[in-house]
């Protein structure tokens, strides 16, 4: 997780929602291909506000991976999908003030 100064923050001047991509516990680059690797059923992403301390979570959703017999391809695709759907998710729901941010935790109405 890359945490932001909030020098940078401030002139950006505006929001910023982070991707993080996650495949039930296995960290690091290459989410998928190293899920496939250990037989990881589900694979997901989370969109974050992004801020100086944490990332508080906005939207996230999960899916399985794919079959025994899918490839590190598939996944990828399967994660793609997801993480398109989460950020396009956690950008309306900014965009329509359906967001309450309170500390690090966020309520989405």
């Amino acid at each position: 997780m890359q945490i932001f100064s909030p020098e940078f923050l401030d002139r950006v001047g505006v929001p910023l929602i982070n991707i993080t991509t996650h495949s039930a516990g296995v960290p690091g680059t290459e989410p998928y291909e190293r899920a496939k690797e250990r037989g990881v059923k589900l694979i997901g992403a989370t969109a974050h506000y992004v801020t100086p301390t944490s990332t508080p979570a906005r939207s996230s959703s999960r899916t399985r991976s794919a079959s025994a017999t899918a490839t590190t391809s598939d996944a990828d695709a399967a994660g793609g999908d997801i993480e398109r759907t989460v950020l396009a998710r956690a950008v309306t729901w900014h965009c329509e003030d359906r967001i309450l941010r309170h500390g690090n935790t966020t309520v989405v109405f």
